[in-house]
């Protein structure tokens, strides 16, 4: 499997790269999902915007993959991701889910179902989170097609996929943190965590 981190938004309202933030520890978000997807995943990229910075330091081993051009937000490392993958499912992960853990990641690879083209999990609003998923290569050709009509929710493209949904008692830890509000409510309910 490939192991995929969206990180390629413009963090427009946190006003700083979300990969460099520090919530557990003095690890950056990204180096705590990279070690996590490292623990499930045969090969680990990371996406990043068209002509995204390449500059970042990363393990060895793992790879930069820059966001289709002209495909706008996360589809765009998605698709990018389901091209590099040579024909591997692809576990994608947001590098903003402070709240993730490697139990929900193995919870995800447990319950995936080759024979559709998407698992993901069900989010508090009802609907399956594209930001926390495995992407069969037989999803590609359906994102291809809606890429091209200019369709980029990733939520509409599940609603129209044949998807493995898993529903969940509490799904708050597939939140997101997009502002400083909400970075500083997960490094108050993170603190002492190293890992």
């Amino acid at each position: 499997m490939l192991g995929l981190i969206l990180c390629g938004g413009k963090s427009g309202r946190m006003g700083q790269d979300k990969g460099e933030l520090k919530l557990r520890g003095e690890r950056t978000q990204l180096e705590y999902s990279i070690g996590m997807l490292q623990k499930l995943c045969s090969r680990v990229v990371v996406s990043v915007g068209p002509k995204g910075s390449s500059r970042r330091e990363l393990p060895e081993g793992v790879e930069i993959v820059e966001d289709v051009a002209g495909v706008e937000g996360p589809m765009g490392g998605v698709l990018a991701g389901l091209r590099v993958a040579s024909a591997l499912p692809v576990m994608v992960i947001a590098v903003d889910m402070p709240y993730l853990e490697i139990s929900h990641l193995v919870q995800l690879a447990n319950r995936r179902d080759e024979e559709k083209q998407a698992t993901a999990f069900v989010a508090e609003d009802g609907f399956a989170d594209p930001m926390c998923a495995i992407y069969e290569p037989a999803c590609l050709p359906l994102i291809e097609e809606r890429a091209s009509l200019g369709r980029f929710g990733l939520r509409r493209l599940l609603e129209a996929a044949d998807l493995e949904r898993i529903a969940l008692d509490r799904p708050f830890w597939l939140a997101s943190v997009n502002d400083p509000d909400a970075l500083r409510k997960a490094r108050d309910e993170l603190s002492g965590q190293a890992d």
